[in-house]
């Protein structure tokens, strides 16, 4: 088999390593998109990541005669919620010996389509990892800095660890525009009909306010678990009857949110209640080969980059309950 000159690697990588990488990337589903709003990396692309400006929104709508002069509204303030762009990368370099030799074809396609079986489903996992990590450490007090990564070089206005609102995700004294109070974190509450079914009134009938403190119309449909609890939501659910009842008594709760078995949840117990719309992902998909030719060490360098942006743009669209907050 001939030799392999670098300025011939991306006919390699493009004969034997793209079409392993979409089926690897493909495999698996990624759970993120089950439970956030997954929008292209092109939209809205800026280098170092997003900015999200959040209007407070205007007035509620007045009731007036007939005749009488409609009063204008005013445009309330804004918070921004940034999201620094993470990229995923990694790189594996063939030597001289390799190129120059007389089975570099072989030998590098086929390390090529290896790799590209591997970190196409690394790209998955990483990704899945990155957005869990909002609510695996959502709750934290002193905020989490590896997880909500809102400041690149050149931007001023963020600061790492927390959510638009300087609190984090999940906390008790979330405050809006005109100064009111509201609470998405419940400390202790096994998973059961009662206590979701509380969570589900305090989202819907507390928590439906925008920054104005006006009333919006909130309605969460995802139940999110860990595998742990997989049985216990199955049963809250999908049950005909009320789950551990004796008078049978209907079951209130079923159908009325879907299930997410969520494998990167890391607190066994914990467990949330929410809509995608309230965490943004920009997510640049399928991983991209880059090829290069290190001219000091004489070696050909392949590597592979995927990007994602994540972050909260509206905490009360989600309620996270026993999970840690230090």
């Amino acid at each position: 088999m001939p030799t392999v000159l670098p300025s011939q690697v991306s006919n390699l990588i493009a004969d034997t390593g793209y079409a392993v990488l979409l089926e690897s990337y493909a495999a698996e589903p990624a759970f993120y998109p089950m439970f956030t709003d997954v929008r292209p990396m092109s939209e809205s692309w800026s280098p170092g990541g997003h900015k999200e400006v959040l209007q407070s929104g205007v007035e509620q709508l007045e009731e007036i005669e007939f005749g009488q002069e409609i009063h204008g509204s005013s445009v309330g303030g804004t918070r921004t919620a940034y999201m620094k762009t993470r990229k995923l990368s990694r790189m594996i370099s063939f030597p001289e010996e390799i190129w120059r030799s007389q089975n570099a074809q072989a030998v590098m396609g086929a390390s090529i389509a290896s790799l590209a079986r591997t970190w196409g489903q690394y790209a998955i996992v990483k990704k899945d990892q990155i957005v869990a990590g909002l609510f695996n450490n959502g709750a934290l007090t002193a905020g989490s800095v590896g997880d909500f990564k809102n400041h690149w070089s050149g931007e001023t206005g963020a600061v790492d660890g927390f959510i638009y609102d300087g609190e984090p995700f999940f906390d008790g004294a979330h405050l809006d525009l005109a100064g009111n109070s509201y609470a998405n974190y419940l400390a202790s509450g096994a998973l059961s009909a009662s206590t979701m079914a509380n969570i589900y009134a305090v989202m819907s009938a507390e928590n439906n306010r925008d920054e104005r403190g006006e009333r919006v119309s909130l309605r969460p449909d995802l139940l999110m678990v860990p595998a742990d609890l997989r049985t216990t939501g199955i049963e809250l659910l999908d049950s005909e009857l009320k789950p551990g009842g004796s008078n049978n008594d209907i079951n209130a709760n079923r159908g009325l949110l879907s299930l997410i078995v969520n494998p990167y949840l890391t607190d066994s117990t914990g467990w949330f209640m929410g809509k995608k719309e309230g965490v943004r992902v920009y997510d640049s998909g399928v991983p991209v080969f880059r090829e290069n030719f290190n001219a000091r060490t004489q070696s050909v360098e392949v590597y592979v980059s995927t990007y994602i942006s994540v972050g909260v743009v509206n905490w009360r669209f989600w309620t996270g309950i026993d999970i840690a907050a230090s």
